[in-house]
């Protein structure tokens, strides 16, 4: 547990919009009950559902300090015997309300409208599916959302209280808002100043789940990335998997293959039926090749893999990375205090690059060790990224949605984070460098240990590996509109120093990979 810093945290509280009038699709409260028939459309453009459900709209339920929250349920209509709850808790709006759906992103992630219902939350089993697989959805409005009772509690204990914890960010702080210690104030639309245990009641204690877990993660989401993985690290239960899928989490929540093996899941464990769930792979690992289809579902005894090797790159002159510790001492500059567009490559970004002899796999944490200095200010951000380049030097992107599914040409998908996943990143603050509140001093050079989120690339013989670094956040922005709107607190010149005497270098996991492995067509 932190140290308080000062008195305890009391937060203000702000009305929220009322939803008549704003794009929430908000239908009004009315408790019902309806039988919607097999083939039912809840519009001409939608899903039609598989079988006969029976929608229950807006009923009550009470929470334990008496407050009640609203919940619409949808259960088949074909048994009176009960069924298993898939419980789908967030304050995004219930049933097809809400401002954030799939059309917020560019081509809907390769999901047509007609895939789905229109009645599914967001980010949400679709109902329509799931009822016809034999199971009922409970999509519930929180606290204070819509017609619930209540003030809205933005994550933390209070509405882990009201129901049970599942989580895809596993530190909202550390990951999120204040990653490496830079507030992502863009994204979040304010600040923190330091780690208070305001802070720490936010931190999910997935170490007490005490029951089974399907997990699933990808590499290139801005916000889950991190906390899947270190949930699934830190779940203490053995009955657990991982699944890391090539493509944006949206698209494969709504894939039928995800639909047909996560119900395989479910009726190991809400019916008791014994369908060789557990003899699947605890960890299975999707690795990108950028220029070419991902190499899918390859399985390992668990994460990290246990056969990781870390290998050591230095930081050398005429941008390279060599596995020899240079004599001679050098360093380069950028200018840290430039703003950034998010769209690919910036202005005052340096790179080092290193060319594989063989194909090799990176799969897990990455580290830059970087030997820092700023003669202009007292403190510094540093931004790191990964990115794999062909055999001519140029930087490749992932595509992260299927070309088919997105039926557009690779030329015209947007550079938002969610379509294009450019590489793993790191970003350190100096002052947050180590357990030190005093700030740097100008022309120290300083030890910045920058953590890299997890990645899974190969590469062939002949392609490379480039360590980028910049005063300025290079992952793209998330929606158009967020393009060159993060701050950046950065004052100067960042000298990077490498040689003898300080080794800046890069360490990346290695793993080997079967020659049996499943290559996927994107």
């Amino acid at each position: 547990m932190p140290s308080q810093l000062g008195p305890p945290l009391t937060p203000l509280k702000r009305p929220v919009n009322l939803p008549e009038i704003s794009d929430s699709r908000y239908d009004g409260p009315e408790t019902c009950t309806n039988i919607l028939p097999e083939g039912y459309r809840k519009s001409p453009d939608g899903a039609p559902f598989r079988t006969a459900t029976i929608f229950e709209k807006d009923i009550s339920i009470a929470l334990r300090d008496g407050n009640q929250i609203r919940a619409d349920v949808f259960r088949p209509s074909s048994t009176e015997h009960p069924v298993p709850a898939l419980l789908a808790w967030s304050p995004y709006g219930k049933s097809g309300r809400g401002h954030f759906r799939l059309d917020i992103v560019p081509g809907r992630v390769g999901i047509p409208q007609n895939r789905l219902s229109g009645f599914e939350k967001f980010e949400a089993p679709d109902l329509a599916e799931w009822t016809a697989r034999g199971y009922a959805i409970v999509n519930v409005d929180p606290r204070g959302v819509y017609d619930s009772d209540g003030d809205i509690h933005w994550f933390g204990s209070a509405d882990g209280r009201d129901g049970y914890d599942v989580r895809g960010g596993s530190d909202v702080y550390r990951e999120l808002l204040c990653r490496g210690g830079v507030p992502q104030a863009a994204f979040w639309k304010f600040l923190a100043d330091g780690f208070i245990d305001y802070w720490e009641d936010k931190r999910a204690q997935v170490g007490r789940i005490k029951v089974p877990v399907y997990a699933l993660a990808s590499y290139s989401t801005f916000l889950h990335t991190m906390g899947s993985f270190r949930g699934f690290e830190e779940i203490q239960h053995e009955n657990k998997w991982l699944r890391v899928h090539p493509t944006q989490e949206w698209h494969d929540l709504y894939q039928p293959n995800t639909n047909d093996e996560l119900q395989q899941f479910f009726d190991r464990y809400t019916k008791g039926i014994q369908n060789g769930w557990d003899e699947v792979s605890r960890v299975r690992v999707s690795l990108l090749r950028f220029n070419k289809d991902p190499i899918i579902n390859i399985p390992f005894e668990d994460w990290p893999v246990p056969s990781t090797e870390y290998k050591t790159f230095f930081l050398s002159d005429n941008g390279s990375l060599s596995t020899v510790t240079p004599h001679q001492e050098d360093s380069v500059s950028y200018q840290s205090d430039v703003k950034s567009l998010q769209m690919s490559s910036d202005i005052e970004e340096v790179s080092f690059q290193y060319t594989f002899t063989q194909p090799t796999y990176v799969v897990g944490c990455a580290r830059a060790v970087l030997y820092m200095s700023c003669q202009d200010h007292d403190d510094m951000d540093a931004f790191v990224q990964l990115r794999k380049a062909d055999e001519e030097g140029r930087l490749l992107e992932n595509i992260n949605i299927p070309l088919e599914d997105s039926q557009v040409d690779s030329s015209d998908v947007e550079k938002v984070n969610p379509l294009i996943y450019l590489g793993p990143s790191g970003v350190l603050r100096a002052s947050y460098r180590d357990i030190d509140w005093k700030l740097s001093k100008p022309y120290w050079i300083v030890k910045m240990d920058i953590g890299i989120w997890q990645t899974g690339i190969a590469f062939d013989a002949g392609e490379k590996i480039s360590l980028k670094v910049s005063g300025h956040n290079m992952i793209l922005a998330e929606f158009p509109r967020l393009r060159g709107a993060l701050p950046n607190y950065n004052v100067g010149r960042h000298h990077i120093h490498f040689g003898s005497s300080n080794q800046s270098h890069l360490l990346f996991p290695l793993v080997e990979v079967p020659h049996d492995v499943n290559i996927r067509p994107v």
